[in-house]
């Protein structure tokens, strides 16, 4: 009777184990669609997003921007690689500056660096070994790189940072990038 009960108790543990991983799966399949977007989270940096400010990466509100050209973005992953981002101006021509903004491809200074500012480089670059890195698991971003390590630097102006990759941050705010917005309307700077 004992051995019976234990086989049961066993066949019922087997398929509730194996029952359960393929929603853990789904759970944490890549959380990029057709389009998608970046924000920042760190110390006191609550899912400020991730916007085109000449060629490079900066987070928080782009309308304060002291970039010449600045555009909110959203991204695209390329045909040819999931892991090769596209940035996309989201709005039809309006940003700041008197130059414009169509779209860009999201990559490092170099996976040979130690670090620097994070970049959009023509869509031409996209075959480059600092572009085709970018992954996600969940809704947070990785990149294939020994040191991948994403900081935010405060410029000049409060609530607007350079978004910067570096395998050193002392004197930088650690911060996760993720495909998901914040839970509120009201960003926490």
């Amino acid at each position: 009777m004992f051995a019976f009960h234990t086989m049961v108790l066993l066949s019922f543990w087997s398929s509730s184990l194996f029952g359960y991983a393929h929603p853990l799966e789904r759970r944490h399949a890549p959380a990029i669609e057709d389009t998608f977007n970046l924000y920042a989270y760190g110390e006191s940096i609550s899912g400020l997003p991730v916007y085109y400010a000449d060629g490079k990466a900066e987070i928080g509100d782009w309308k304060l921007s002291t970039a010449k050209v600045a555009y909110p973005i959203y991204f695209t992953a390329t045909s040819s690689s999931s892991s090769t981002w596209v940035a996309h101006a989201n709005t039809s021509g309006t940003g700041l500056g008197a130059g414009s903004f169509d779209e860009a491809v999201l990559s490092l200074p170099s996976v040979d660096s130690s670090g620097g500012t994070v970049l959009f480089k023509p869509k031409t670059a996209s075959s480059a070994t600092s572009a085709s890195i970018f992954h996600v698991y969940g809704n947070y971003v990785l990149v294939d790189t020994e040191h991948a390590n994403f900081y935010a630097v405060p410029t000049e102006v409060a609530g607007v940072y350079s978004l910067i990759w570096s395998a050193v941050g002392s004197d930088q705010i650690g911060i996760t990038l993720r495909t998901i917005a914040p839970a509120t309307d009201t960003l926490l700077l």
